[in-house]
């Protein structure tokens, strides 16, 4: 059985409901969507280790990085996160309150696809796919969707404790340093028959096979636990009320830790430290997310051609998420070893906003014409036939 209403009052939530698209929700989706390129950007070269300055680097490629470690990784991330899960609450309140088929089946079905959207994309095209965790732990999810706010909130923190603590102890068997652009692992993949398409593709495959046999035991804890966080303090009006002091002061607090933690990376630079700074940049990043869906629910966003723009890339939010991929993927396939052994972090943000720019007329182009992205009309089609 499941609960006809999983809100209680009205407002802003009920708002979500009833109203078709929320303007304000698809900008941020689409920021987090763009967002999510300028920091993936280096990892299309090397997944496994993400971005190694090339020599003669100079002081603005450090100050870039700190600032990514510190600022920017996992932020965009968590606020996706944090608008997958709404969007998962939004569909089982309309599906419970008029609907054919109960919501549980509803969403069920809709992850299934995602997964297998997911999968897809991993292998083939960036083993850095987030999709298919973010359906395997939102299959999860939707089994105590209906639970007690209060019940999610001390789920939420057991899961993110227990993958916390299985990546710490993953990461601390054997402990790397970090990789330099001379050492022979990295020159000799940057060798590999000049990026030859059927071996980065290969290499691609069995990456994207590692990340998902891992995130199994860790990683996909650690995102169920943000999600029943989130899911909670929407829940329970957490987000849609006042924030007393001590709230703003814990919430700071948090964030500051966070960012202590993370800057132990910049000291030390191993494996260690970099799965702690992926832990605290998490966090720091559902926290993030939280405080900005709760400045949403209390005031109103003013609606300029910035915030259209980014709406329009946040309706097709997946079409564009697979997109980014494929230019990626065709870019370090004809230009990877150049990119290599030349681009700093400046240069790939660079090339990133190129990217964007191209997506966000793009997006209002495509929007002028049709109403629905492809793969979120091809999504909604197998939901359909699946179902």
């Amino acid at each position: 059985m499941f609960k006809a209403s999983l809100f209680a009052e009205q407002g802003y939530y009920r708002q979500l409901i009833t109203d078709a698209r929320r303007t304000e929700i698809d900008a941020l989706r689409g920021l987090a969507i763009l967002g999510l390129l300028f920091l993936n950007a280096p990892f299309f070269i090397y997944f496994d280790y993400g971005y190694i300055a090339p020599p003669g680097t100079h002081l603005v490629d450090s100050l870039l990085y700190g600032i990514q470690v510190l600022l920017l990784d996992g932020r965009f991330r968590g606020l996706f996160v944090a608008l997958f899960v709404v969007g998962l609450i939004v569909q089982w309140q309309r599906r419970a309150t008029d609907s054919r088929d109960e919501p549980m089946h509803y969403l069920r079905v809709r992850l299934y696809c995602l997964a297998v959207i997911g999968l897809v994309h991993g292998m083939l095209l960036w083993a850095g796919d987030i999709l298919l965790g973010y359906a395997l732990a939102g299959l999860l999810l939707v089994t105590m969707l209906d639970s007690p706010a209060k019940q999610q909130l001390r789920q939420g923190i057991l899961f993110i404790v227990v993958g916390s603590a299985v990546l710490l102890t993953l990461s601390g068997l054997y402990i790397e340093p970090a990789l330099t652009y001379d050492d022979e692992q990295y020159q000799g993949y940057l060798n590999q028959d000049n990026f030859h398409f059927l071996a980065t593709r290969s290499s691609n495959a069995i990456n994207m096979l590692l990340m998902t046999l891992v995130s199994l035991f860790s990683v996909l804890w650690l995102e169920l636990g943000a999600m029943m966080l989130i899911a909670a303090t929407w829940r329970s009006g957490f987000l849609s009320s006042p924030w007393p002091h001590q709230v703003k002061l814990s919430v700071g607090a948090g964030l500051l830790l966070c960012l202590l933690l993370s800057g132990i990376h910049l000291g030390y630079g191993n494996s260690f430290t970099a799965t702690l700074s992926l832990i605290a940049n998490s966090i720091s990043g559902t926290i993030t997310a939280l405080v900005a869906l709760h400045w949403l629910s209390r005031r109103r966003l003013r609606i300029g051609v910035g915030i259209r723009l980014l709406a329009n890339v946040g309706r097709l939010s997946l079409s564009c998420y697979l997109a980014q991929s494929a230019l990626m993927l065709v870019i370090t396939h004809y230009f990877g070893l150049y990119i290599a052994q030349n681009f700093e972090l400046a240069h790939y943000a660079l090339l990133a906003f190129a990217i964007i720019i191209v997506q966000l007329l793009g997006a209002n182009a495509y929007l002028r014409i049709f109403t629905q992205g492809p793969v979120e009309w091809a999504w909604r089609k197998a939901v359909e036939r699946w179902r």
